[in-house]
């Protein structure tokens, strides 16, 4: 590979080929390079796919750049693969679709998706970074399902769905999933509603079949069109 070059060597002396892969020039040899061009292509994904599978199919986790760039990066891609993605479009601005996402779970999040059903007094999510999700049942019983991982209103929230293959709140974040919903203008004052949980395969035991009920119509496109019919009544 004329004109390529090798960056690092790992503690256990392999090579480390993702300068090579990259195909940086010599003079671009340094971390600094490496971390600016990673970057660069993480805002463009469309075009990534086949360069990150090649650098990080070495998984060479004793190589620093490996560590910093590669193992983000494929945890981050098996959570796509292992996710569903339900869609819809309402009819009113992303600035109320997302205030009545977040701020009105109660009115219009179906009952029998809640373990208080017709019990339910609350259902919340808290607006800020590491704010909880949560559902109050009678004499003040709660139940967290989650935590808000990211919001940018009214773009988008990202919150863990701790909720396991049972159906029961699972305590440990390491064993969830996370829910990001996006909220994009549509023209006419629309909205198109975008929702992907992805990470199925951090629940364990289950999770394929607990994949398969929440993206069938049963699950979130159910949800979703209770979301749905709510905002436009």
């Amino acid at each position: 590979m004329a004109g390529l070059v090798l960056l690092y060597r790992s503690n256990t002396g392999r090579e480390c080929m993702m300068a090579g892969i990259m195909q940086l020039p010599a003079s671009d040899c340094q971390e600094a390079a490496i971390s600016k061009t990673f970057s660069e292509l993480l805002r463009r994904p469309k075009g990534t796919d086949n360069l990150f599978n090649r650098a990080c199919s070495f998984e060479c986790s004793a190589c620093p750049l490996w560590q910093r760039f590669c193992g983000a990066w494929t945890k981050k891609k098996n959570d796509m693969d292992t996710g569903i993605t339900a869609t819809i479009t309402v009819q009113t601005p992303p600035e109320n679709a997302f205030r009545v996402f977040t701020r009105q779970l109660a009115y219009w999040w179906p009952r029998a998706y809640t373990w208080s059903q017709n019990k339910l007094e609350r259902m919340e999510i808290e607006t800020q970074e590491g704010g909880k999700c949560y559902e109050t049942g009678p004499h003040g019983f709660r139940c967290d399902w989650g935590r808000v991982l990211s919001i940018r209103p009214p773009a988008a929230i990202t919150f863990t769905w701790q909720v396991s293959p049972a159906r029961v709140p699972e305590p440990d974040p390491d064993k969830a999933g996370a829910v990001t919903v996006s909220f994009d203008p549509a023209g006419n004052n629309a909205t198109i509603v975008k929702l992907v949980h992805s990470g199925f395969d951090r629940y364990g035991k289950g999770w394929e079949d607990y994949a398969a009920a929440m993206g069938s119509q049963q699950g979130w496109p159910c949800i979703l069109q209770a979301f749905r019919e709510a905002i436009e009544s």
